[in-house]
């Protein structure tokens, strides 16, 4: 039986030590410093105790790396002043549902003229990364607003940059103010003035990306007025439901449903009873969802134009451009 050499064994627990606080991440010199010598890391790489992921750097077991571990090895690798972002940062924060895939690359945050890279890292750089980072966590990541502002600007279209507001201040990682005043200190910045409406249309209520939807696409496309939104209201003095849009001098409801579909039946008489309620109550409801507002903006736009007229409203309608599908009061062609 081999006899254990107590300081190698010494050695290998000091590193553990290092290794767990960096999600069993560490580098050659970390080993180095902990007492190993080269041989001694040559044999725990070929015996597949530890993983090569970058240039020096190991992962302290095989199998798939946690997102943290990633975050790290990509940290150590790059050095102290790299700091997490892309969309390894968004899912940090909780901004999106799953984790990055693995071959995904993570994108890091590096000082302009810094040279430094490493193989499934993708680097950005801007002049102080340090300035953007969160201030108590580690490995350094981009805080939850400048993580926003650049999932903002690298989205592929507007109605993903929409909802990654949205989710943020619905999740109350951030606030409108917030968001705006990390915008202000970037001298540029994509969407800026898009971000900016979202933002503000936050602070008046607008909780979800079919809300925006409806107020950006359908009434102010369409010169309509855009309401109050997420108005709270008894059902039969009992339960607080919130309506989504609200005309309050027309008596008019705009209920926007945002799912794919009535999935739980219980939910469907929910909004049965709400919209039926409404009626008994002298209020006039229209239900849209997803495949109206995105796909028939206009139709919708003149849709809530003659319930709100019928009710009183003197305001008119207006193409948004010129291939418009609006229709007359009448629903004949315009």
């Amino acid at each position: 039986m081999p006899r254990r050499n107590p300081s190698l064994a010494s050695a290998l627990g000091r590193l553990e030590v290092i290794a767990a606080a960096q999600a069993g991440a560490f580098t050659t010199a970390q080993a180095h410093a902990a007492g190993l010598p080269s041989d001694a890391i040559r044999r725990q790489l070929s015996a597949g105790r530890w993983v090569p992921v970058h240039r020096g750097v190991y992962l302290t077991g095989p199998g798939p790396a946690a997102l943290a571990t990633r975050m790290w090895a990509a940290h150590l690798a790059l050095g102290r002043r790299s700091v997490v972002g892309g969309a390894v940062a968004a899912c940090y924060w909780g901004l999106t549902a799953e984790d990055p895939a693995p071959d995904e690359p993570i994108t890091m945050v590096m000082p302009d003229g810094s040279n430094r890279g490493a193989r499934g890292v993708r680097v950005t750089r801007v002049p102080d990364p340090a300035a953007l980072a969160h201030r108590a966590r580690t490995p350094p990541v981009l805080t939850v607003e400048n993580t926003v502002l650049c999932a903002v600007a690298d989205a592929r279209t507007d109605a993903a940059a929409i909802e990654v507001v949205l989710r943020a201040c619905r999740l109350r990682l951030t606030t409108p103010e917030r968001l705006l005043a990390s915008a202000a200190r970037r001298q540029r910045l994509r969407r800026r003035a898009l971000l900016e409406i979202v933002c503000t249309d936050v602070r008046d209520g607008v909780s979800s990306p079919l809300e925006k939807q409806y107020r950006l696409r359908v009434a102010r496309a369409h010169g309509l007025p855009t309401g109050r939104t997420q108005v709270p209201s008894m059902v039969r003095g009992q339960r607080r439901v919130y309506r989504d849009v609200l005309y309050e001098a027309q008596d008019v409801i705009v209920e926007l449903d945002g799912r794919l579909g009535h999935e739980q039946e219980s939910e469907a008489l929910r909004d049965l009873t709400r919209d039926n309620h409404a009626t008994l109550t002298g209020h006039a409801t229209l239900r849209f969802g997803w495949l109206a507002v995105a796909g028939h903006a206009c139709e919708v736009a003149q849709q809530v134009h003659d319930l709100l007229a019928l009710r009183g409203y003197s305001g008119s309608v207006r193409p948004c451009g010129p291939t418009c599908r609006l229709t007359g009061a009448t629903g004949r062609a315009a």
